[in-house]
């Protein structure tokens, strides 16, 4: 989540007109992410590890990707 929120924190002219709705977006979304990913590893007992870990793999690369593509 922190990867995730650098890019919001640099580009502060359009994290302060939407302050309050978007963490809020974000975290929701990965409140859903989250929990789709464990109840799917907690279905199938081999393969549980790498499916909880998916939802961080995947904002951490979201996260990256918005870094890189913030104007500095």
């Amino acid at each position: 989540m922190a990867v995730l929120a650098i890019p919001f924190a640099l580009s502060m002219a359009a994290a302060v007109r939407s302050l309050p709705s978007r963490p809020i977006a974000v975290a929701l979304a990965y409140y859903v992410v989250n929990g789709t990913f464990e109840s799917m590893g907690n279905v199938t007992l081999p393969a549980r590890r790498p499916r909880r870990l998916s939802s961080d793999i995947l904002f951490a690369l979201v996260g990256g990707y918005l870094l890189l593509r913030t104007p500095t």
